[in-house]
C-alpha cells in the first residue's frame, strides 16, 4: 500500500494514498480524518507524527528513525 503525508491536528500524518478529499478514513496512527481539498493551504511546516512515521517505516521495511548504530 502507498501512503502520502498531509497536515492534520498540528502534525504531518501519513494516510493511505487512495484516501481522497471528502473520504472518511484514518491516519496510520489511528486518528480519524477526512482529507480536505487543499490540505497545505496556509500550512507551511509541520512536525512529523512519530507514530505515523514508525508505522510507515515498519510497513515499508525501513529502519526506525532516528537510526542508531
Amino acid at each position: 500500500m502507498r501512503y502520502r503525508w498531509l497536515p492534520h491536528s498540528g502534525r504531518r500524518h501519513a494516510i493511505p494514498d487512495e484516501l481522497y478529499p471528502g473520504d472518511e478514513g484514518e491516519t496510520l496512527c489511528g486518528d480519524p480524518i477526512v482529507p480536505p481539498r487543499n490540505p497545505w493551504q496556509g500550512n507551511n511546516t509541520w512536525a512529523t507524527c512519530w507514530e505515523c512515521d514508525r508505522v510507515w517505516r515498519e510497513r515499508e521495511g525501513l529502519r526506525p528513525w532516528p537510526v542508531t548504530c
